[in-house]
């Protein structure tokens, strides 16, 4: 792991006039991780896209931590559809003349 790959929470929480508190519960809720090193936290640019919209969520609709959870269950769940869904018909192609 290369610290290129991490966005330090206190700038990205700057950058977008958000509390670094609202980071700590998207990781309490289990939705990111964050890692630790030399006192500032970082979490890895795999999250951000799924931060960015948990704040566009939250701000805009005012949608509370566990809805924001909820949802990010439902968009997991959808996207491992998704993939499924892809297998089933590169599988049926198989057979297709």
């Amino acid at each position: 792991m290369e610290r290129e790959d991490f966005i330090v929470i206190h700038q990205f929480c700057k950058h977008h006039t958000i509390e670094p508190g609202f980071i700590h519960l998207l990781v309490e809720h289990s939705i990111i991780e964050v890692v630790e090193w030399e006192e500032t936290f970082y979490f890895h640019l795999d999250y951000l896209e799924i931060v960015e919209k948990m704040i566009r969520l939250h701000v805009d609709f005012s949608i509370n931590m566990e809805g924001l959870a909820v949802i990010f269950q439902l968009l997991e769940k959808n996207q491992d559809l998704q993939e499924e869904l892809k297998i089933t018909k590169n599988r049926l192609s198989l057979f297709e003349p």
